[in-house]
């Protein structure tokens, strides 16, 4: 099964958030160019979470699924709570960096005060999603390790159409 699907499976949930982006870059376009700007300026600098909590994701599937294939559910488990714990930790971190300097780090990017102000309100709200962004890593790849591609995928296409598509 997952020779035949699993691929499929794990490409529609890489494309999905992608497909998302571009629309919402899109709509971004339609308010001005400082919208788009501040958009574009806060969506690549909330971006930069996932440098940091892929790796620990990617670390916490490749534990899963060795001690799962071992016969230690038990080591599965403690490293999935692990995962979380490093996720919660390092994008507490990043989220309470993006909160308190969000102004000073958009001034890296901008001079005009339109577009600061845009990307600080955008990078105000993204303090809660990067905290939640380190979890679903975690829990995705921990399943993906696990062999099951399709929860994931199907968690994917839930986040962004009942979650992500009626708060933007």
């Amino acid at each position: 099964y997952l020779a035949k699907n699993g691929a499929r499976e794990t490409g529609l949930h890489v494309i999905v958030p992608t497909v998302v982006t571009v629309g919402y870059m899109t709509v971004a376009g339609r308010f001005g160019t400082d919208v788009q700007a501040g958009y574009t300026i806060g969506l690549r600098i909330e971006s930069l979470q996932i440098f940091l909590s892929f790796p620990i994701a990617n670390a916490c599937a490749t534990l899963v699924g060795q001690n799962l294939g071992g016969g230690r559910p038990d080591r599965a488990w403690g490293a999935i709570r692990t995962g979380y714990a490093l996720e919660l930790v390092a994008m507490g971190a990043v989220s309470l960096v993006l909160l308190l300097a969000r102004e000073r780090i958009v001034a890296w990017f901008s001079a005009d005060p339109d577009v600061i102000r845009i990307a600080s309100d955008y990078l105000l709200f993204s303090c809660v999603s990067v905290v939640i962004s380190g979890i679903y890593f975690v829990s995705f790849r921990a399943l993906q390790g696990a062999g099951d591609m399709r929860a994931p995928m199907l968690a994917s296409l839930a986040s962004v159409s009942c979650v992500a598509l009626p708060v933007s």
